[in-house]
Parts: C-alpha cells; structure tokens; sequence
C-alpha cells in the first residue's frame, strides 16, 4: 500500500459515508498510473501498453487475479460499486475490470455503455450532488433487496470519518 492525501474524489466519497454510516471504504482504481489530469492520464496509459507490452499497472490485469481477490475481501453481502468514469478511452480498462469482476458490482451506469459508470466527482457542485443522491438512493434498493435490510453494508478499509473533519 502506498500512503495518499485525500483527494476531492476521496473527500465525496467521504460524504457519502457519512450519510451511510460507514467507517471504512476501500477504493481500487483501474491502474496504479497516478495523474489528476485526465489527458495527461491517457497519455501514461497508452505510453506504458506501447513500452511495457502488458496491463500490469491495473489491479485487475489477469497477472494480479491473487492481488484482487485478496483486495475484494469483504464483509458479506458488502457492495462493490464501479464509479471510474465514462471516457471512452477507459473502455478496455474498464471491460477488464467488469470481466473480473463478475458481475458482483453496482454502479449509476451511462448511455456510453455496459461499462461505464458515472465517476463520483463530476465537474459541476450541482452534478456532484446528484452523484451522492443517486448513489444513495441506489445503495438503500440493494439493502433493500436484500433479506436483512437492517442496515447498509460497511465495506472494508480506508480513512475514518474523523480524518475529514
């Protein structure tokens, strides 16, 4: 693990929780290439496909299967929600991450396709908002859905609500 500051995207997630009552989170990003900028971003993404010749810096790249079953360990019944965004350019990252997945995850899905889902930090606070009361709204169904809806599932690991205060 390598030790992060919060982001905005982080710090909206953190809203979340705190609506939900959730302590812990664990947030598995589609590839360990770190850049705020999108564009940028791809950039790092094609040049280390073209250099490195495999999809190693994703968690969900068939080399690491043991990393992300071990990263996927959770209480039961504990969703996984896919939020990694809509840009095209992240449709066979994100086809590989649904392949592992298996169908086990939740997420506001988009018109771009079965694979994308709407990040949690769009560009607008009134864009944002919706995110949060559409995630919750679709977190309180499957509680509902399920058989012991008494409280919404804690997801494992990430910072406490004390750490954005």
């Amino acid at each position: 693990m390598v030790p992060t500051k919060a982001d905005t995207t982080q710090y909206q997630l953190m809203r979340l929780m705190g609506v939900l009552g959730w302590q812990r989170v664990r947030v598995l990003n589609l590839s360990d290439l770190r850049n705020a900028k999108s564009a940028s971003f791809y950039v790092a993404l094609s040049g280390f496909a073209t250099q490195e010749g495999h999809d190693g810096h994703s968690i969900f790249s068939g080399a690491r299967q043991n990393e992300l079953v071990c990263a996927l360990s959770r209480k039961p019944g504990a969703p996984v929600i896919s939020a990694w965004g809509v840009a095209t350019k992240l449709k066979a990252l994100a086809e590989t991450a649904m392949r592992s997945l298996d169908h086990v995850n939740l997420g506001l899905g988009h018109r771009n396709g079965p694979w994308a889902f709407r990040h949690p930090l769009p560009q607008t606070d009134p864009q944002q908002t919706e995110w949060r009361v559409d995630a919750l709204r679709m977190l309180k169904a499957e509680a509902g859905a399920r058989a012991d809806a008494t409280a919404l599932p804690v997801p494992l690991v990430a910072p406490s609500p004390d750490s954005y205060k």
